[in-house]
Formats: structure tokens, sequence, C-alpha cells
């Protein structure tokens, strides 16, 4: 099953007001760091719910930064 999260992932000290920056110089850095942020919003939904988090929609530029991270299969 597929759920939508509506509301902004806010996380105090990283993502404040529920963005995330990706201005990195490379793209590795980048990937790394929206996996981490993706990696915490599994955690966020396994902690409050009773769902497993086992997918992410994401646009083409994000998937994009995602694969250059290397941690994806």
């Amino acid at each position: 099953s597929l759920i939508t999260v509506s509301k902004r992932y806010k996380v105090t000290g990283i993502t404040d007001t529920g963005f995330i920056d990706l201005s990195y110089a490379s793209a590795p850095e980048a990937g790394r760091s929206l996996y981490r942020m993706v990696c915490e919003m599994v955690s966020h939904i396994q902690k409050e719910s009773t769902y497993t988090a086992t997918f992410c929609v994401a646009s083409a530029r994000a998937a994009a930064i995602l694969a250059a991270s290397g941690w994806l299969k």
C-alpha cells in the first residue's frame, strides 16, 4: 500500500521550516542528505503509527539525487 503524508516533515535543527536545503557542490552529497531525511521520515512513520514505510514517492529530480547517493538498489 502507498501512504501519502500531506504535512511538511519538520525536524528541529535540521528542517525547521519543513524544507531541506540540497544546494551541495556534488550530487552524491545532496543524495546522502536526502537519503538521510528519507530514513528519518521512515523512522518517524514507524514510531508514530502501525504502518511500515516501504516506498518513497519522489519527483524525477529527487529520484536522480537519491540515485546519485549510491545507496539505492
